[in-house]
């Protein structure tokens, strides 16, 4: 416990993290501090102790803050957390990722998540064409509300 307190006074958050998932059993500190730090080495630490006690929506989230996207989106598929996966993630991902997942929902016939994920990765074009590629109204809807919001004379 002394160890702890100095380096959190030290403010080596990875290490205290790290003391409270091995050594002295308080996980929720370590959680706590993952999330306040946004350390990745932190994050990847509670990770693997959220993998290891099946709490998989922790692995997801705790894989997000250590910027591990593809190995949190294996977690989130295998468990059938996707939707949670893309709550978590948010407007924090990057084009590139947001552009993995959009041809991922593509690929598995999922249009209307595909276009909403080409959307947030600022690929209006691409979200157009999945909007369409889907089976029912709320699809055309959205193709519609993101050429309003494309501003472009192209679409």
């Amino acid at each position: 416990r002394e160890a702890a307190d100095a380096y959190e006074l030290a403010r080596d958050f990875d290490a205290v993290v790290r003391l409270n998932l091995e050594h002295l059993g308080n996980p929720s500190k370590a959680f706590a501090l993952a999330r306040m730090s946004r350390s990745a080495e932190a994050s990847r630490s509670v990770a693997t102790f959220c993998a290891k006690n099946d709490d998989h929506i922790g692995a997801v989230e705790f894989l997000l803050l250590a910027r591990k996207t593809e190995e949190a989106y294996a977690v989130a598929s295998e468990h059938d957390l996707v939707d949670r996966f893309l709550e978590l993630l948010g407007s924090e991902g990057t084009p590139e990722e947001y552009k993995s997942l959009a041809r991922r929902f593509d690929a598995k016939r999922e249009h209307v998540r595909a276009g909403d994920a080409f959307k947030r990765a600022g690929d209006y074009r691409a979200a157009v064409t999945s909007y369409l590629r889907a089976d029912d109204g709320a699809g055309i809807e959205s193709a519609i509300g993101v050429v309003g919001v494309a501003r472009d004379d192209a679409l």
